[in-house]
């Protein structure tokens, strides 16, 4: 689905207006319009945090539905504080991931943001391990 049709489900869904969401949210009703319309531009972060809030889904849902990456932090003394608190051997490899640029994190998030289920995905890992044996790697 795009992020137009998307837009238009979760304003509809809100029981807004294109004039309402453009008033609650501070972005132009013409914006709204051509975002719904999937016309020329893609919404910016700033326009999606700005809708979030009217149409009662979080700023992160949005930003996946737009196609964005979400921003992860990439030093440990930027981890929540409950980081900490899991076991150890969740803490290495969240740690490893983090030195690395979170390559596994990013291909998970890639997959949700394609609607892959946690069955595809399994699907698809059994598939590359099976390639890697082949390859002797």
């Amino acid at each position: 689905m795009s992020f137009g049709k998307r837009l238009k489900e979760l304003r509809q869904a809100a029981g807004l207006s294109q004039h309402q969401l453009a008033r609650m949210s501070g972005v132009a009703q013409s914006s709204v319009s051509e975002l719904e319309s999937d016309l020329g531009r893609r919404a910016s972060p700033d326009v999606l945090r700005k809708f979030a809030g009217p149409l009662g889904v979080s700023y992160d849902s949005l930003l996946a539905d737009a196609g964005y990456t979400p921003e992860i932090p990439m030093e440990p003394r930027d981890f929540p504080a409950w980081f900490s608190q899991m076991p150890e051997n969740i803490r290495d490899f969240i740690l490893e991931e983090s030195r690395a640029g979170w390559p596994y994190i990013r291909i998970l998030f890639d997959a949700r943001v394609n609607k892959l289920s946690p069955e595809d995905v399994k699907k698809v890992v059994a598939i590359l391990a099976d390639f890697s044996k082949r390859q002797g790697k």
